[in-house]
């Protein structure tokens, strides 16, 4: 089970029986927004597992930016809250942390932590928050083109 709370800019998320809990720093706004296209094109059908681990850590570790501009998760010994999960959390409290991290870095915010922890963590938080997420997305991209000028006018 986790526990969230945010302390300055970063998400502090505890896992129930590990005495540390685990620091997760903001994204800036182009990484998360590559994360999370990243990871409605998965839920969509499109991408692969080494896109979506790509994408979670880049959500719990932060990123760097390619001679392409595409953004990557750090290397090995720049991920310490990936590492630690690994050695020190079952695979379902590391799945729940980095979800949970993930949805704090999308345009939900605290909001998406918060639905998915409520909605019970695992599958169906995640379904949750997406659904949260997408409806979420659609609303930005439906007052995006709306505020767009009109070519001639």
């Amino acid at each position: 089970m986790l526990t969230y709370e945010k302390r300055g800019r970063n998400l502090i998320l505890t896992v129930e029986g590990v005495p540390e809990p685990f620091t997760i720093p903001p994204l800036p706004t182009n990484p998360g927004l590559q994360i999370t296209a990243t990871y409605l094109g998965i839920a969509g059908g499109e991408g692969s597992a080494a896109d979506l681990a790509e994408a979670l850590m880049i959500a719990v570790d932060g990123a760097t930016q390619d001679d392409d501009g595409r953004y990557r998760a750090r290397p090995d010994g720049e991920r310490p809250n990936y590492t630690r999960a690994g050695e020190e959390l079952t695979q379902e409290e590391a799945e729940n942390l980095m979800s949970a991290a993930f949805f704090w870095q999308t345009a939900l915010g605290l909001a998406g932590v918060q639905t998915f922890i409520e909605h019970g963590e695992g599958t169906l938080g995640s379904l949750h928050a997406l659904s949260t997420l997408t409806a979420r997305m659609r609303a930005l991209q439906h007052r995006d083109n709306t505020n767009a000028p009109t070519v001639g006018a």
